[in-house]
Order: structure tokens, then sequence, then C-alpha cells
């Protein structure tokens, strides 16, 4: 789709007399084709990168029984795996689910890096958030009730936003006083 520009790129490159490793160490496109077709995001499965992932390690270790020092976690893919399940509002999420979980990691390791996600408007990946669709803006605060629909409140990218803010907070008060 690009080869009349990149034609034209390295014509330009040639008569100027420039570098042509230098011209293609660069990215040429707004979106890096390996992530987007024609500007949209492209799409495939998680489980296609385990084939990849299978040949770093002996399939018969546990990773339970792996002697590591630090862990990094997903906290988009924690909320997504601990549903509040009865908690009545964020304080209690916090403190009976959300907490009791990053100790059961931090018991294993010396460090534990929490990365969450942030939700940049008119990102490429924004296409993909759209397509699944809204739901209803809720204000995140201890006292707030969980909202009945988890998985509405999670399409909402400044509920998120807001909520990893909050997890975060709670996370770095646990991880201070067990001096970690």
């Amino acid at each position: 789709m690009d080869c009349h520009l990149f034609s034209q790129l390295y014509i330009a490159c040639q008569s100027r007399e420039s570098d042509l490793d230098e011209f293609f160490r660069h990215e040429n496109q707004a979106c890096p084709p390996s992530l987007s077709q024609r500007g949209s995001l492209r799409f495939g499965s998680k489980s296609d990168l385990l084939t990849c992932f299978s040949t770093l390690s002996s399939p018969t270790k546990d990773v339970s029984e792996l002697d590591v020092d630090c862990c990094v976690l997903d906290g988009a893919v924690i909320v997504q795996m601990l549903n509040p399940g009865g908690s009545r509002n964020f304080e209690e999420y916090v403190k009976t689910i959300f907490l009791p979980y990053l100790q059961s990691v931090l018991s294993k390791v010396q460090r534990l890096d929490i990365v969450f996600d942030r939700y940049i408007k008119n990102s490429l990946k924004s296409t993909a958030r759209e397509k699944r669709g809204s739901g209803t803006r809720t204000r995140v605060v201890a006292t707030t009730k969980i909202p009945k629909n988890w998985q509405e409140f999670l399409r909402v990218n400044d509920n998120k936003t807001e909520f990893f803010h909050f997890l975060a907070e709670s996370a770095s008060k646990l991880f201070t006083m067990a001096n970690k």
C-alpha cells in the first residue's frame, strides 16, 4: 500500500546523499505495520504467544517452583481476574480482595511491581476499546458502591483510570508497611 511513498522517500534519500541505514532505522508511518492494518489495530489471539514462550522454559517446571526476587503484574489483568464478589464498596474490594492477592504474591518475592494501563485518546488501541461498547461513568472513592455490572464499569476509560489510581495508592501503602 505504501510502495509509492517508500519509493519516493528512497529516491529522495539517494539524491540528497543521505544514509539509507539511518533512514530505515526509524518508523516511517504513524501506525506501525506490526500493530496495525491500514490504521486500524491488528487483532489476534494472546494464546498465539504461548508457542513463543514454550521454548523459553522447561515444560515440566511449574511457575510456582521458580526462585525469583521480583514479580511484575499487569494491574488491568488483576482487576479483570479479581471480580468484586460480595464487596459493597471500593474500600471493601481493596481490603478483602485486591490487597490479600497482592500480599500472597509479595510473600514470595522481595520486589513487586504493578503496571497499570493508560488510556490515551486517539491512540491506535482506542478503536479496539470503542468496539467493546460503553458503560456508565462512576466516581471512584472508598465509599462508592461497587457497580452491579462490573464489566460495564470497566468499559469506561475514566472509571478505570480513577480506579487504577485508587488501587495504586492502596498498594503503595501496603508495600510501605511491608518494607518492600
